[in-house]
């Protein structure tokens, strides 16, 4: 197995391992995401006692931690005493690492875990040469509890982590021979999920692993969102459909309470739980800068923040699976692959396509390939010019902006607003415009943009590959500035090796 990526997040984590004195940082992510395994990585080398808690009484669970840190402790009570004495009675030359894996399920055997933890640290603990690392995947828990200001553990916490979908450059490992199309499709299906794309066999096509893992009766991925749901929350049918909203484009309470029946004061309740696990994403359109960097923008506008769901395996099954669920379970899953499936394909794969071209962006930006550097890349408020993303300079004079076609066929001219049109909707006084088609694009739009430089145009092809220099378009229609060299980045580097990308375990094939 080789590991890949995840280093800036490991380097994040060795920087507390190198500080002198006791440190705590949090770790946490969605089921599925790879932060045990991270945790595992980060361990090596070091002496580190790693507790995986399980739904157990708190006095059990103490006792199994202590045991993990020396079989010949059995008369820890709680889990104050059995950290006391398992760290107290540390006396090694390395620093030690104590990493909590299931961090809800420790708070829910014992509330008071939390305040404990405190006291140890600013007491007992306070000279003690160790780091505790608290992993887990409520981020309810962490976010309004562990991480509070307010919270048990106030300034304690030195840092945290909080863990995403592996990016698409990523999820190539596991499928590196694919074409472009397939990867993105693939990426897109198992949401970058690592645990998800350990289960693809790259001997077989893209549409063949999308039959075996989620269509086949009986297939690795059938129970899933069952099995989610029921970890999490007891009203699952009521959860599953809202959820089944959301993936029909019910992105607002007033949609999903029609389709769900469900009132929209007890809806905000539902859809706040789904956000709390990491299931729900509230999205917001970048608003843009005055000259002094104060961001613009008016929530009541027709733009305003909407909800979907998080993961695009979940869009996936809700918008695909769920519909065909009587045919699938009769075993028509061809007919329901090439009839059902296939003709919805590239409308699904608008969301995760424009997360890969926002991906995109933002390396183009850190590389410094655009003419000015941008903050926030995001979705763009409604307008006639139809802008997906867009991000700002801190003075708000210039914009990235990036338009997604995922229609069938060929993109050309007349299915694109021109740069002007982007520019003014936008108000800015230079725009960088890129359009990404999946299916490409006329050979009249590609002489047009030959003739003029007016705008950049990104393939699937384009997006597994180096970041280009976009055209910049003024006002006063001045010349471009003089183009800055490139810089390569390293996405696919030999073990043991620095990188900046995130990663996983990755099986090579």
């Amino acid at each position: 197995m080789a590991f890949i990526g995840r280093v800036q997040d490991l380097e994040y984590l060795e920087t507390f391992y190198e500080a002198d004195g006791p440190q705590l940082v949090a770790v946490y992510g969605p089921r599925h995401i790879g932060v045990s395994e991270m945790l595992k990585r980060f361990s090596y080398g070091k002496k580190c006692v790693y507790y995986a808690a399980q739904e157990q009484v708190a006095q059990r669970q103490a006792r199994d931690f202590a045991k993990r840190f020396n079989s010949q402790i059995d008369n820890v009570e709680t889990w104050k005493d059995a950290l006391a004495q398992c760290i107290g009675q540390y006396d090694g030359e390395q620093k030690l690492v104590v990493l909590i894996d299931g961090l809800g399920a420790v708070v829910a055997s014992d509330p008071s875990f939390l305040d404990g933890l405190a006291d140890l640290l600013t007491v007992q603990l306070s000279q003690a040469d160790v780091l505790i690392v608290l992993a887990g995947h409520s981020i309810e828990l962490f976010e309004r509890h562990v991480l509070a200001e307010d919270g048990p553990l106030g300034e304690l916490v030195g840092g945290s982590v909080r863990l995403g979908p592996l990016s698409h450059w990523e999820s190539e490992s596991f499928f590196p021979k694919y074409e472009a199309a397939d990867k993105a499709l693939m990426h897109a299906v198992l949401n970058g999920s690592p645990h998800y794309l350990a289960m693809v066999d790259p001997s077989v096509d893209a549409s063949e692993n999308i039959k075996r893992l989620v269509l086949e009766r009986g297939c690795l991925l059938e129970n899933e969102t069952e099995l989610i749901l029921h970890q999490d929350f007891r009203e699952v049918a009521t959860y599953n459909a809202i959820l089944e909203a959301l993936a029909s484009d019910a992105t607002q309470f007033s949609g999903l309470s029609e389709q769900t029946g469900v009132e929209k004061r007890k809806l905000s309740v539902y859809v706040k739980n789904l956000v709390d696990a990491g299931l729900v994403e509230r999205v917001s359109p970048v608003r843009k800068p005055d000259a002094s960097g104060k961001r613009q923008g008016d929530a009541s506008r027709n733009s305003r923040s909407e909800y979907r769901l998080a993961s695009t395996f979940l869009r996936f099954w809700y918008a695909n699976v769920v519909p065909s669920k009587s045919d699938l379970s009769f075993g028509d899953i061809e007919n329901v692959y090439r009839t059902s499936i296939v003709p919805r394909m590239n409308a699904y794969l608008k969301d995760p396509l424009t997360t890969m071209v926002k991906a995109w962006i933002e390396r183009a930006n850190a590389l410094g390939l655009l003419s000015k550097e941008v903050g926030e890349v995001g979705p763009a408020w409604k307008t006639d010019a139809n802008v997906d993303l867009v991000g700002y300079s801190e003075d708000g004079s210039y914009a990235v902006a990036a338009i997604v076609q995922v229609q069938d066929g060929k993109t050309g001219s007349a299915d694109i607003p021109s740069v002007d049109e982007v520019r003014d909707a936008l108000q800015v006084e230079t725009v960088s415009l890129f359009v990404f088609a999946m299916d490409g694009f006329t050979g009249e739009l590609k002489a047009h943009v030959e003739d003029t430089g007016e705008l950049t145009l990104l393939t699937v092809d384009d997006l597994y590959a180096e970041a280009k220099e976009p055209t910049v378009v003024v006002k006063e229609r001045r010349p471009a500035p003089a183009a800055k060299p490139k810089k390569a980045l390293p996405f696919v580097v030999e073990d043991d090796q620095p990188r900046n990308i995130r990663g996983y375990y990755a099986e090579r094939r």
